[in-house]
């Protein structure tokens, strides 16, 4: 389906060293594309280091770090390569995935692809378009019994003497399946949405052990898990780049993190544990005093209890009295 396409590496150097290593080889070793793609010439522009002209084209490859890059392009495809590896924006001009997308406004047919290795949770472009995604999974037959299953790297079964042997168990039958098996599988495998409510937006989840790489078996998971999960930046790494999942530091999180996830709901006006002491702050305007009651026990706990506005500015005496009447109350 030949058109005009759009591919966004992280930076300029990846761009030039994609088009260099994957799609030049590509035109090179396939005669059918390498008829079809204008040849580089030095005083012909049509086809250069970042851009590709043929038929129905061209493909433009450029780095998410150019601003520039992005202007003076309409395409029907983008493909945004290792989003996650993304500069915080296009020099001034903001998201890139944005900036993309809006190049194919003019077709009905478009098709946006978002693909990368995740990095950090909560912070990963990758994983936010995955939860945003009906969210497909790959089902394979157990070579034993049939039945249909994601391979998960917590039913990869080996021992540390002899992680090289590694066997996926089936969680139906549960008898133990070689890597052996892998193609067969895969040939009767197929994709299931865990989210087939979500229209127009398909998602695809890969890791290492659902490829045919020599040095991606089953038993290199293993082996490679084994000699990173006592070093945390290289678990991270084999998280990231084996299980094909974002990275939760444990331990190291932020404050606002650690305080955000322990939040519990209570009753206002009833202070939900002992040994607590009440906290009065107040916010003087020329109008009006508004005034929080906190309570704060021996562990750091901190309640809000109740909020006041009491009407009537610094110089009205009325309203003093009032928050003298307040400091009085009891809980």
């Amino acid at each position: 389906d030949p058109c005009p396409q759009l591919l966004v590496q992280p930076t300029i150097d990846d761009a030039e060293g994609f088009s260099k290593e994957e799609i030049a080889p590509m035109i090179r070793d396939n005669s059918t594309i390498r008829n079809l793609v204008a040849k580089s010439k030095s005083k012909d522009s049509s086809s250069t280091l970042k851009k590709k002209s043929y038929p129905g084209g061209p493909l433009h490859i450029i780095g998410a770090n150019s601003a520039l890059g992005f202007r003076r392009i309409t395409v029907k495809e983008v493909k945004f390569d290792e989003i996650d590896a993304y500069p915080p924006s296009a020099g001034q001009e903001g998201d890139q995935i944005k900036l993309g997308i809006r190049r194919t406004d003019t077709y009905w047919d478009r098709k946006i692809i978002l693909g990368s290795t995740p990095v950090n949770r909560n912070t990963s472009k990758i994983e936010a378009s995955w939860e945003n995604s009906d969210q497909r999974f790959r089902y394979y037959p157990c070579p034993h019994c049939n039945f249909f299953q994601i391979l998960k790297f917590e039913n990869l079964k080996f021992e540390k003497e002899n992680p090289m042997d590694a066997e996926f168990v089936c969680i139906n039958c549960g008898v133990l399946i070689e890597h052996s098996f892998l193609q067969w599988m895969d040939e009767r495998a197929y994709w299931k949405a865990s989210k087939p409510e979500v229209v127009g937006h398909a998602g695809y989840h890969l890791w290492s052990a659902m490829s045919y790489s020599p040095n991606a078996t089953w038993g290199h998971i293993a082996k490679e898990f084994l000699d990173t999960k006592n070093h945390p930046e290289q678990l991270k790494t084999f998280v990231n780049t084996w299980l094909g999942e974002s990275w939760e530091e444990r331990g190291d999180a932020p404050e606002w993190e650690k305080i955000f996830n322990r939040p519990k709901y209570y009753k206002r006006n009833i202070i939900p544990a002992k040994g607590l002491f009440l906290v009065a702050g107040m916010d003087v305007q020329k109008d009006r005093f508004e005034i929080e009651i906190v309570a704060f026990g021996r562990k750091r706990e901190c309640y809000s209890v109740d909020y006041r506005v009491i009407h009537g500015g610094p110089e009205s005496e009325s309203a003093w009295k009032k928050v003298a009447s307040l400091l009085e109350e009891e809980f």
